[in-house]
Formats: C-alpha cells, structure tokens, sequence
C-alpha cells in the first residue's frame, strides 16, 4: 500500500492488520518518490 493512502490504511488497521515494515520511497508516483507500508495480520488468532 503506498504511504500517502491514509483511507486505505485505516481500513486494513479496521480489520486487523498492522504495519509490518516501511520500503520509503520504493515507488515514484507523479513525480514524487512515496514510501510502500507492508501490511499483516496472524491468521492464528
């Protein structure tokens, strides 16, 4: 998920999930370098 899409994220932590990790700037979008946020959830609870 890219860092800038805050809706996104808050619907991934509505479900449970949790950052994981941040790759920052992994992606050029527009002309502006913006970070990837992993994402996970334990699928032993």
């Amino acid at each position: 998920m890219l860092g800038p899409n805050v809706p996104a994220r808050a619907l991934y932590e509505s479900a449970g999930f949790v950052v994981e990790g941040v790759q920052p700037e992994e992606f050029l979008v527009e002309g502006a370098y913006v970070d990837d946020v992993l994402m996970g959830r334990s699928l032993l609870t």
